[in-house]
């Protein structure tokens, strides 16, 4: 057969995906073969997604998507065929959605349907280059060149399965017989892309004890290699968790069998898969009698093979709780085990028990060979964070492990760093021996606090062979320029998470451009943080500097990205870059925009309550929630303002509390964002049993909870808070007046606001308001004029600041009267809430001690958990604001459930969050509220110090809902500024987003 070069697949969402074919099998390394496919977005394959969308609830089915994107996976697989859905009607909505979400869509989909019809109803929605699952020659040839036609029309790639008239392909020769047959088809009648075929040739369970099973590995395996070998281009992908189905319940078996069908299947050239990560080891680590009895089943190498796995299944489930066993990796004296074996086993499994003793081994035994230390860390602690390097690439290995890991190393070398001091008289300092890949400079830019995801991107490339020196947070532009030249860095990593970091690295960014340094030398530079996005570096970053500038979306790309820009192909690596930089501020010039409405049209598009009509039905308090809610998106009920009377608080001012209870805290915890810090994708807790990450979310959780208990049980962290209450109106049609007392002469704050612009359309006859969040405060009268004769508190600025509270998701909700509220035409008399809590008091201290015992795990664990609590503080004060100091909701009876899914009444809005965008209100509020006295700063980018903080707004009209203010015209624009006295290209640069 004449040699055939067959381009690479390529994929793509918002970004392209590569997928490159080894040149021939058991060549290619897995790590840079292997792709996985986050299937979660499955109805049949999760019970709690096809609960979600069987309730409608696409939001959070959303979450799910965005989870697994947020965790690693390169292809979402999107499955609706569930009996009670309309498949077709669900599929086009949800990927219509994800459209529209750019942290999604950035990742090609997989159409995933028995039924063509949903197959082509998303191929005409979905943007980007997909992956369809599947297509086979089961109804025919003339069906399966059909819709091979219909995909190739529509630009989609296609797993293929080895299906045919006769049925499903269950033995080697069918398995290629189907396959080729299938490939020739498509590839010369059809003239399909070799490189577009996934071929699916059926994973089926072993060791059921029916004699025609027990070749079913070696079939797909065998089959696997030939048809890497025979159909140029084509890839091979399978579901693994079925080969190992007859041992469900056992899972050490279990994931023996999946590692070792993997080292074979990989080996012989499988390129993609779902693949449960958190149910496969390491192949070298599995017991050994285990491991030949399973690979005898694998690879069937007797006949009684299935027989004697069983034979020791129990013992090794047994086995797998057996303390007596926990030390065998250590050696017994039948069979010792080396110093370098017990370390790299360490350094791979997180183990620290006893990595002082054994690195002080390793020392010595190194120096009686005329060895020096560096030695002990260049042979076996590199060695073992080199394989934990491998499995994380493979999506084998998950953060919370990797970050284990490095614990372990960072401990061996803690205990050499005095041998290696005394080497400081030779010629050649120490760290010079050791061939690292490369130095990054790494730092939270100036005025941001934030450097949990930091931290974790500094873990990963340090287990990568990478040397990194973290700068900590807050770090001015000329000391991390200064740092890198001093250091002779090869990259500079930035990050932030408020929105004015985004300012801060473009600054940086020219910064570098004006340095010859820097310019000549092309110091490639990365860019990371939750509010970055690859558009936004392209677009607004990248102009700034010549050099390479480059999004790395989370810790798992890091590694590759630092790699690609150091090794041989970094020229390639750049032009690439460089060529789809142009092409996405190519289209984000020629992207549509929505038209704006001028500023006068848009607030005569207000939100605005109209008379109740006696036809409607008129809700209580409590009632009235529910009933909002569910009405989102149907026509507004009508209320007048005078129809609506507002709880009065039960004080006027504001309340601190100092030491709060960190027991009662703990119990409004939403442990979902915890698992998202260490990349764990899935709802809480459903998470503990997933499939793929179940079992490393069981470890975490476990570790979150003991450090929990600690951190109460030891006072580690102090909880402080401010609460605020005051009369207040919506004045000037977009701002918010609070006063100091219940006259309303004096005006302690403006809360100025921004409205929506973008025009609206109209949904069931009704007109879309342009809304802000004044609407949702009565008017100082009952037109909405301003309250005449008020005199102003100055607000002065604030020197210290505040974090971002996080945004609540919270859908929109509409109009309705309350019971109980009499009608009259004076004045609503309204109030707003101001509030600041921290849970961050105390963490410098504990995190310096972890981070000096070099547990960096630790370290990470209680800031994510400070974060978890800062959260948690401001659920509960809300709760306490609702039924009892303001008081409005008195009969609230929700749980945690329904807390975390926001169903109550009111909202508690942010700034720097999507309805209230501008950060500058921060001084404000920190002054009106005296922060300082319970702890809290603001840093000179706004961002909140202690980082575990949370503040915002409460606002109790129980229409109130979040919405997306968008982008604005310059003629808000210039109103916001007369209205504030601010400069106009201040406030220009403070809104730069939203212009």
């Amino acid at each position: 057969m004449s040699e055939m070069i067959v381009p690479p697949m390529k994929l793509s969402g918002l970004e392209p995906l590569t997928i490159r074919v080894s040149p021939s099998a058991d060549t290619a390394a897995p790590s840079a073969t292997f792709v996985n496919i986050g299937e979660r977005t499955n109805v049949t394959g999760s019970k709690a997604f096809a609960r979600m969308i069987l309730n409608g609830d696409f939001d959070q089915a959303l979450s799910v998507a965005r989870q697994q994107v947020e965790n690693g996976a390169q292809i979402i697989d999107i499955n609706m065929d569930e009996a009670m859905l309309d498949s077709q009607a669900a599929m086009v909505r949800f990927l219509n959605l994800i459209a529209s979400e750019p942290d999604i869509s950035r990742v090609p989909v997989m159409i995933d349907s028995s039924k063509w019809s949903v197959i082509e109803a998303g191929l005409r929605c979905v943007q980007g280059k997909a992956v369809v699952n599947s297509i086979s020659m089961k109804e025919g040839v003339d069906a399966f060149k059909h819709q091979a036609k219909l995909l190739r029309r529509y630009g989609a790639a296609a797993v293929v399965m080895a299906f045919d008239e006769q049925g499903q392909a269950d033995t080697y020769q069918r398995k290629i017989q189907i396959c080729e047959r299938a490939y020739r088809i498509l590839v010369d009648e059809v003239g399909f892309p070799a490189e577009d075929i996934i071929f699916d040739p059926n994973i089926f369970a072993i060791a059921t004890g029916i004699e025609e099973h027990n070749n079913y590995a070696v079939d797909f395996i065998n089959a696997t290699r030939w048809i890497k070998e025979n159909l140029p281009g084509a890839k091979v992908s399978g579901g693994v968790s079925n080969v190992s189905f007859s041992f469900r319940g056992n899972d050490p078996v279990r994931e023996a069998i999946h590692t070792v069908f993997l080292y074979h299947a990989i080996k012989a050239g499988m390129d993609m898969g779902i693949v449960n990560a958190g149910m496969v080891g390491v192949y070298d680590d599995l017991e050994p009698e285990l491991r030949e009895r399973v690979e005898d089943v694998v690879l069937n190498r007797r006949p009684d093979a299935g027989e004697r796995l069983v034979e020791i299944a129990d013992s090794a489930k047994s086995g797998a709780k057996d303390e007596s066993k926990r030390l065998e990796w250590r050696g017994t004296p039948g069979h010792p085990v080396s110093v370098e074996q017990r370390l790299s086993h360490a350094m791979v499994h997180g183990i620290t028990d006893f990595i002082v003793s054994d690195t002080e081994e390793a020392y010595q035994a190194i120096v009686a060979k005329g060895g020096r230390p560096l030695h002990v860390i260049e042979g076996p602690l590199m060695a073992g964070m080199s394989i934990v390097g491998d499995l994380f690439g493979q999506g084998k290995m998950f953060l919370p492990q990797v970050v284990k890991s490095a614990r372990v190393m960072k401990s061996a070398v803690a205990h050499l760093i005095p041998y290696i001091e005394e080497e400081k008289r030779l010629d050649e300092a120490a760290g010079r021996d050791v061939q690292t890949k490369g130095k990054i400079i790494i730092a939270t830019v100036k005025g941001d606090v934030h450097d949990i995801g930091k931290n974790i991107v500094t873990v990963v490339l340090q287990c990568n062979n990478f040397d990194v020196v973290n700068m900590g947070v807050m770090v001015p532009c000329h000391e991390i320029l200064a740092r890198a030249k001093a250091e002779g860095a090869d990259i500079i990593g930035l990050s932030g998470l408020i929105t004015p970091s985004l300012e801060e690295m473009a600054y940086v960014a020219g910064e570098m451009q004006k340095d010859d340094y820097f310019r000549i030398k092309k110091i490639p530079l990365l860019i990371g943080g939750a509010t970055t996005s690859r558009v936004h570096t392209a677009v607004k970053i990248s102009p700034h500097y010549e050099g390479p500038v480059v999004y790395v979306p989370d810790a798992s790309r890091s590694v590759g990205v630092a790699q690609n820009l150091l090794g041989e192909g970094a020229g390639s690596f750049v032009a690439e870059l460089d060529t789809d930089y142009k092409r996405v501020r190519q289209q984000h010039a020629n992207k549509k925009q929505t038209p704006l409405w001028p500023l006068a049209k848009a607030r005569a598009n207000k939100w605005l309550p109209t008379p109740v009509r006696p036809e409607l039905p008129v809700l209580s308090a409590v009632e009235g929630v529910e009933g909002l809610k569910a009405s989102t998106g149907s026509a507004r009920t009508e209320m007048a303002w005078h129809d609506y009377i507002p709880t009065t608080p039960k004080f006027i001012g504001k309340r601190i509390f100092k030491n709060f209870d960190l027991n009662e805290i703990a119990q409004y915890i939403d442990w979902g964002p915890f698992f998202q810090t260490w990349d764990l994708a899935g709802p809480f807790p459903a998470i503990l049993d997933d499939e793929v990450v179940g079992a490393e979310a069981k470890k975490v959780y476990a570790d979150g909870q003991a450090m929990l208990k600690k951190i109460i049980e030891g006072r580690w962290l102090s909880a402080n808070a401010i609460v605020g209450l005051y009369p207040a109106n919506s004045v000037n049609d977009d701002d918010i007046a609070l006063y100091t007392d219940e006259s309303r002469s004096t005006v302690a704050m403006t809360w100025y606001g921004l409205r929506q612009q973008a025009a609206k359309e109209e949904i069931d006859g009704v007109l879309r308001p342009s809304r802000c969040l004044a609407d949702f405060v009565a008017p100082a009268n009952s037109h909405g004029e301003p309250a005449s004769g008020s005199s102003v508190i100055a607000s002065p600025s604030a020197s210290s600041g505040q974090a971002e509270a996080r945004q609540s998701r919270k859908s929109g909700a509409m109009d309705c009267h309350v019971a109980g509220a009499p009608r009259n035409d004076a004045a609503p008399q309204d109030y707003v809430g101001v509030f600041a809590v921290t849970a961050g008091l105390g963490i410098d201290k504990k995190e310096a001690q972890f981070l000096a015992e070099h547990d960096d795990y630790s370290a990470i664990l209680l800031k994510s958990l400070a974060d978890r609590l800062a959260e948690a503080f401001a659920e509960c004060l809300h709760k306490k604001v609702r039924t009892d100091l303001w008081g409005y909701a008195p009969d609230e009876a929700l749980g945690a459930t329904d807390l975390i899914a926001e169903k109550y009444r009111g909202i508690r809005p942010a700034p720097g969050y999507p309805a209230c965008p501008d950060h500058s209100v921060k001084k404000d509020m920190f002054a009106l509220l005296q922060c300082a006295d319970i702890g809290m700063t603001l840093t000179e980018s706004l961002a909140m110090n202690p980082a575990a903080s949370v503040s915002g707004f409460y606002i109790g009209h129980p229409a109130a809902s979040y919405f997306n203010v968008g982008k604005i015209g310059a003629d808000q624009l210039k109103d916001l500024a007369t209205r504030r006295g601010m400069d106009e290209r201040e406030l220009q640069r403070l809104l730069a987003p939203n212009l």
